[in-house]
Parts: structure tokens; sequence; C-alpha cells
């Protein structure tokens, strides 16, 4: 009586709000946990143990749920501008204990994790509780020091996390087509239970290691925090007196099965905690203050990485749960192992995983079934220089072939589809299809992987409350089947989650196989492969990933990511043909030439490299077009494409180009001799190649011509650059002059000649302190196109008629030159990223007066309409040849 009684106020508030502060409920919460690990940490039952164990799972239970909803509890207080008084859970667990004096409930916390085996519910318990606070930097600081405040406290913690790892129960898998919030129940199986408790363990490790060191990862991983992790010595159990922590119990998990048969056990029995190992690890590498103990403890004690790559590719017609996610990861890790052997010089290493990679049996080695038994022990000796290149159990489960296999690496790229079904569109008879549309973008979200989930619980219930809300009399009769089609479109919901998982792990999967490809042809030694072997992966990388990406279902999603690795190939590819070895000294360069020892590991030789593009003729158009494909598939894509694959293209026209060497050698080759007739055989080959080429492109009609002359006129800058630079090219090879009677017939070279007057005010800011460069590298390959064409007669003609003297007449900018200033006059400074005012008005004219002397030099003197147009241009500008002439400074 006479008091006031708060109303409409929640069980779940009255909690929260005695939860989040230091209040009398929470102590004795924390009082209880206390009291149990006490009790528990005697091992001695007493009566009531039962009771004592029970509060004590409910206590974890409401600190765990507390700090999972602690952060949406806050955010409604803010909003609503409750007058509650309320802090994270996070700082109240740090606070002091007075039982003890310190700030130890964390501590508490994590030793029920110690009893992982009789109490494993509190276990999983205490881990999401680390798991919920573990994204907190003082938090990560706070329990380092206790962890390793006490020797003996920490070595059993330590043994506790161990033990949770160890545990052997295979996941199961749960089958449920829609999630209901009705259905949801908490599986307390103990396998479940256990396995779950595994998993959470392996998140606060990933979580922990993004934080500054030390960190709870490093102590539970057996890096010394007493010094810089960085120098770290790791060891096996036992060795100088080193414990057993959880990565030697990650690692020996992941090694369960290697050098069997039926390969790594952890895929089969547990995929979920197998991925999320192999991403630790990986991490583990990428990280820079770990990469380095943790890559030669796998190196040089367990061979970690060598020996997984024996069973690669996880072919996942062979696993009943996805796997690809786990071999991607383990592929991350693999790149940043060559790279970082090759860049130590460790060629021994990197020759073996090259080798596995690489290695097609074509080179006599005997790749055989193994006829052992199924758990035969095949594992790698680290003492012998034999490796047992008979283990490549990856191709045990193929049709045995005596002679060669499929490569490792190809292998690999089979395994991403680059297809997807999608689910058909959903037939709606009571509800709007827009209006679900809706509904479902606002209940979706982005997960840890940035992947975009619709969340179904939400949806379900925003559809059931639609449904309870709407008045009629409809429902009356027909609730069951406006119930059936709610559950129709969940199920249609969760197909929609299900392809954009597999959609982002086949993306994940091509991303991690790029980076394996382009270490192993970028950064490791190139005299580890031949010439020849080189040139041959080459030609089969391309036209595996032309093949794919040129399918009819396809996904732009996959494809485009491969315009990127076609184009790296593709400068592989041409830095095998266009080695330049010519040396200044000509009779090395005649030893060289004349030399018959070649292909044998002569890489620079430029008598290795000559005759190579007859002996791959077939290859290179098979290459060229499939590039020309993509491209035209490309067509309305993302322009960042069509940019990579114009570079590829630019790179492989590249290949036909005689080099400098030659061209100077066959002056001076002169007579009869062999040398005269070595050099026309090689002249030769490269107008083949160049023939072959021009009759590849010019078969593809009008199609692929429209298509680089619009990306050459209109598009994003660096696509257009390249899409003229290729025009560049091919008008160089194009005899018949086809090209160039398509640009002119079609209008294009009018509106490239018309748009140097449209690129004069841009142009104009070139002299100014914050130039465009952009437009300054534009303007120059256009340049360079109009003198390509300028190049002979008929497109000297055609250029006089579309007016472009006229236009370079009337551009501004040539008459903006900047003062010359003599401190630079020694400074070379077209090296510079940023090139002076001067140097890029050098630039400009230069170009001009290159295309004026291809005009005069197309036309000849007789022709006075050539020679009045530039004079026209000459006297347009006259200020600035008048006054260079008049003094001493330079253009």
């Amino acid at each position: 009586m006479g008091g006031v009684v708060p109303a409409n106020k929640s069980p779940g508030y009255i909690l929260m709000l005695h939860l989040l502060k230091d209040s009398h409920f929470l102590s004795t919460v924390l009082k209880i946990l206390d009291d149990s690990v006490r009790q528990l940490e005697t091992y001695k039952a007493i009566p009531g143990q039962e009771a004592l164990e029970s509060a004590s799972l409910l206590c974890l239970q409401l600190i765990e749920t507390s700090l999972e909803k602690s952060g949406t509890f806050l955010d409604a207080c803010r909003e609503t501008g409750a007058s509650a008084m309320v802090s994270a859970m996070d700082r109240l667990l740090l606070s002091i204990n007075p039982r003890s004096g310190k700030a130890d409930h964390l501590v508490n916390v994590t030793k029920f994790i110690q009893f992982s085996i009789p109490l494993p519910e509190h276990a999983q318990s205490a881990m999401k509780i680390l798991y919920r606070v573990c994204h907190s930097a003082p938090v990560q600081v706070a329990l380092v020091n206790l962890f390793t405040s006490n020797q003996t406290s920490h070595l059993e913690l330590l043994h506790g996390f161990v033990e949770c790892l160890e545990v052997e129960e295979p996941e199961q898998m749960v089958e449920k087509t829609i999630h209901l919030p009705e259905e949801e129940h908490d599986s307390r199986e103990i396998g479940h239970v256990r396995n779950s408790t595994r998993q959470y363990l392996l998140q606060v490790l990933l979580r922990s290691l993004d934080q500054p060191s030390p960190n709870l990862a490093h102590l539970l991983l057996g890096f010394d925090i007493r010094k810089s992790v960085s120098r770290t010595l790791l060891q096996d159990p036992g060795i100088l007196g080193s414990p057993k922590t959880c990565l030697h119990a990650v690692l020996s998990l992941l090694e369960r099965g290697v050098g069997t048969h039926s390969g790594p056990t952890c895929l089969r029995d547990t995929p979920r905690l197998s991925e999320l190992a192999y991403k630790l690890i990986y991490l583990l590498a990428a990280n820079k203050e770990t990469s380095t103990p943790t890559l030669r403890y796998l190196r040089t004690t367990r061979d970690f990485l060598y020996r997984q790559l024996q069973h690669l590719p996880f072919t996942q017609q062979f696993y009943k749960r996805p796997v690809m996610i786990s071999q991607s990861w383990l592929l991350k890790l693999i790149a940043i192992e060559l790279r970082l052997t090759a860049l130590n010089r460790q060629r021994s290493h990197t020759l073996r995983l090259m080798k596995a990679l690489l290695d097609d049996g074509s080179e006599g080695q005997s790749v055989l079934q193994p006829a052992l038994g199924d758990e035969a022990d095949l594992t790698y000796d680290r003492f012998t220089e034999q490796s047992l290149q008979t283990s490549y159990l990856s191709q045990t489960t193929r049709p045995f072939r005596s002679r060669q296999v499929r490569r490792k690496l190809l292998g690999l790229l089979d395994e991403v589809d680059f297809s997807q079904r999608y689910p058909p569109t959903m037939k709606l008879e009571f509800f709007e299809l827009s209006m679900i549309e809706q509904a479902i973008k606002s209940v979706e979200t982005r997960t840890e992987q940035d992947i975009l989930y619709c969340d179904v619980k939400r949806l379900h219930c925003l559809l059931m409350n639609e449904l309870n809300n709407y008045q009629g009399n409809i429902l009356v009769t027909q609730r069951p089947r406006v119930l059936e089609e709610v559950e129709n479109i969940l199920h249609h919901v969760v197909l929609r989650n299900r392809i954009r998982q597999e959609l982002s792990t086949k993306q994940q999967a091509l991303e991690a196989w790029r980076q394996v490809t382009e270490v192993l042809l970028t950064a490791c030694p190139e005299d580890l492969l031949t010439a020849e072997d080189r040139q041959t992966v080459l030609f089969e990388l391309l036209q595996e990933l032309q093949r794919k990406v040129t399918e009819d279902d396809a996904l732009t999603e996959l494809t485009a990511p491969v315009a990127g690795i076609i184009l790296t190939l593709m400068t592989n590819l041409r830095q095998c043909f266009c080695q330049d070895s010519v040396t200044d000294d000509e009779t090395s360069h005649f030893l060289t030439m004349l030399d018959s020892t070649v292909g044998q590991g002569q890489t620079g030789s430029w008598g290795q490299v000559s005759g190579s593009r007859t002996q791959f003729a077939s290859s290179l158009q098979l290459v060229l077009r499939g590039v020309i494909d993509h491209i035209l598939l490309s067509s309305g894509g993302q322009q960042r494409v069509r940019a990579n694959l114009y570079g590829a293209l630019l790179y492989y026209l590249q290949i036909a180009q005689k080099p400098k060497s030659l061209t100077h050698t066959d002056t001076e080759a002169g007579g009869d001799g062999v040398g005269k007739r070595i050099l026309a055989d090689a002249h030769s080959e490269y107008e083949q190649l160049r023939r072959e080429n021009v009759a590849t492109i010019l078969s593809y009609g009008d199609n692929f011509m429209d298509m680089v002359c619009r990306d050459a006129c209109d598009g994003h800058d660096v696509g257009r650059m390249l899409a003229l630079s290729v025009l560049d090219t091919i008008l160089s090879m194009d005899k018949f002059q086809q090209w160039m009677t398509f640009l002119s017939s079609k209008g294009y070279l009018q509106h490239l000649v018309d748009s140097l007057l449209h690129d004069d005010q841009p142009l104009q800011t070139l002299v100014s302190p914050t130039p465009q460069l952009r437009v300054l590298y534009i303007y120059l390959s256009k340049l360079s196109l109009l003198t390509r064409v300028a190049e002979s007669a008929v497109g000297a003609h055609t250029l006089l008629q579309c007016g472009v003297m006229q236009r370079l007449a009337g551009c501004v900018f040539f008459d903006l030159r900047p003062d010359f200033d003599r401190d630079e006059a020694g400074v070379d400074t077209e090296e510079d990223f940023l090139p002076s005012p001067m140097a890029r008005y050098r630039q400009l004219l230069f170009a001009a007066l290159k295309f004026c002397l291809a005009m005069l030099t197309s036309l000849g003197i007789e022709n006075q309409d050539c020679g009045n147009q530039v004079m026209q241009f000459i006297l347009s500008h006259g200020d600035l040849f008048t006054g260079h002439s008049r003094t001493d400074s330079p253009v």
C-alpha cells in the first residue's frame, strides 16, 4: 500500500537490468561459480553435488545469455532514454572477486573447461562466454595476465583446452530444410555438445589472433609471450620442456589419416571443425608475427604441407559434407609457403612443392597405384632424398594410367564448377511477389564471411505477424493453404541461402587456386622449371580456364575473376617467348645463336625460344580464340573484365613481334652462310605467326571489330587506353587494311579525330600543379593509334579528309608551354612517377610532331594539301616555334 509498482516490465528486462550492473544478484551468480570451481577442483563428491553442478550450469548460461543480448539491450536503453545505469558484461567480469582479492571471475569461468569430460555442458557454456568476451583488447590483456600469473594453474588450463580438442566425437549431420523458432532446440547429446565446444574454442583462437600481441591465441598455441612472438621456436611436446598446446592438438587432428588411401579422416568425421582448423593454420602463416615460427615448425618437424598436398584435390563426391572451403585454406597456406621458401632461397622445399603441383608423370617417373593396405603408412621420410614419388594418393581413386596423369594444379581447378543451379521463381497465390521480395530484403544480413543471408527466423516472424494481423473471412477456411504457402516461401529462402553459400565457396576456391598459380609462375625461381615445361603448363592452364569461362551456364561471378588470372598467365607466356638474350658481345651472340644445345637448361638463350612459335602454333591460336571469345562474352559486363582481357590480348600479340636484336642482326648477317639461313627461318616464323593471328582475328567478323572500337571510343579510362593499344597493334599486322577500312567506314576514325578538340580543355590542366594524368595517357594512346594509321598512304588520306590537322590546330594546350626550369635540366623527370610540367608538355608536343612526320612521310612532298595543313598547324601555334627559335631553351 502506498507504493508505486512499475508495470509492463518483462522478466527478461528485470534480469538484464540486474545482470548488467554491480548488483547483489550478479555477485551471487559469480559467488556460485566460485564455490563450484573450488569444489570441483577437490575432485571429491559431496552431498548435493548434482544440485551444485546444475546451479553452476544455470549461472553460466545466465552470463552467456546476458553477453549475447547485452549489445541489443544497451542500444535499446540509449534509444529510449532509459535512466537505468548498466555496463557491459565483459567489463563486469573483470571486476575484483571479494573472496580472492583478484579480478579472476573469467578465470573461474574458464576453469570449467578443465572438466569437459564429466561436465561437457559446463565446458560448452564457459567456452561460449570466452568467445563472447575475447573480441575486446583489454579482456585479452587481462586473460593473458591472469592465466600466466600461476604456472601450475596455467598448465592445468592449457591441458583443459587441449583435452577439449582431442575428444574424438564425429559431427552429426542435421538435415533440416527450414529452421523455425518453435522447432529450435539445442541438442543435448554428448557428441554434439563436445563438438560445439571444440568449434567455439577454435573460433576463440581465430578472434584472438586479430588482437595485439601478446594475446590469448599466442598463449594457447604455444608461442613465447615473454619475448617477441616472431622469435618463438616451436617444438614437439616434451622437447626442451615444451607442453602440449592447442597447436599440437589441431595438427594432430588434421594429420589423422594422412598417408593412407582414405586421406584425412577429419574431413569425413568433423568437416566443420576441420574447416576452422585449416583456417587457423592459414592465419598463423599469414600473420607477420607468427608466420616464421609456424611455417618453420610445419616444414621441418612435421612436413605438414607436402603430406597434405598429396591428397589434394579433396574430391567432393567422396565426402558427404562440403570440403572445398578446407581445401581453399590449405591452398592459400601452400601459396604462402611457396612464396616464402622462394624468397628465402630454400630451393629444395620449393622444388618439392612445385613438382607435386605440376608433375604429370611424363618424365619416366612411375605413378603407380600402391598395392598396400588401406591403413598403410606412406609418410614422407625427412631423412632421405627419395620423397616417395609413387605416393600420389589423390590419383589412386581415378582410372590408372601408366604414363601420364593430369597435373594436380589442373585437378584442383576441375573441382571448381563454374555453373550453379538456381531455384525457380516463386508462384504465390495469397501473397504479392514484390511485397515478399521486399520483406526478404528487409531481413537480409551479412555474416562474418561477408555472405549476404536472409534471416529465416525473422522472416517467419514477419510473415506470421502479417498473417495474424490480417482481418478477413478468407483466413477462416483457407488458413491451412496460407500456412503452406508461407512454408514454401521459407523453403525458397533457405535454397537461396544455400546457393549464396555455394557461390561464395566457389569464389573462395577459385581465389585460392589463383594465389597458388600466380605464386608458382611469378615468385618461384625460373630455373626450377624448364622453358618448354613452363610453356606447356601455361598453355594447359589457359586453355582449361578458357574452356570453363566459355561454357553456356558459366556464372559471371566466377568468370569475372578469371580475366585477371588470364592476364597474369599471358604475361608469363609472353615472357617465355620474348626473352631477349642478345648481349653486347657479338661473338657470344653468334655462339648462342648457333649453339646446338637448345632447350637444355639455357632458359635465356635466343636459340631456345626460336622455333617455339612453330612448335606451339596450334596452341597459340587456341589461346587467341579463347581470349577473343571471352571478350565477346563479357560484352555488357564489368569493364574491368574487358580491360584485363585487352591487356592479355596485347601480351599475346607481342609474341609475334620481332625483337630488336633480331632486326639488328638481320642487317649484319650477310652472305649465304648458316647465320643468314637461321635468321631467315626466324623471320618466317614471326611472319607466319602474325599471318595466323590476323586470320584468326578476321574470322570473328565485324562483331569483334565493333566491340574493340566502341571500347576505344567510349568506356573506362584504362579500358580505353588498352583498346586503343589493341587497335594500334592489330593495324600494324593487318597488311590488307581491313581494320582500317572498318574504322573509317563506320565513323570510328572520325570520332577519334573529333575527340581531340573535346580533350583540349582537360589537357590544358596538365601544365597545372594538379594534373589529371589519365587524360595524358589517353591522349598518347590516341595519337599513337592515329600515327599508326598515318603510316600508310590510304590512312593518311583518310585522316586528312577527317580534318585531323584542323583539330590539332584548334587545340589550345599547345600554346600553354610552361617556363623552363634550369634546375630540372639535369634531372630525368620522365622517369618519375609524376613528371614535371615541362616533361608532360613535351609528351603532348612530341606525340603531335611524330604524327605530323608520319603524315608527311606517307604522302610525300608532292602532296601539297598535306604540307599546307601541317603548315597551318605550325602557324596556328607560331609562338611555340618562333619563341623556341629565338631562345636557347630546349623544348
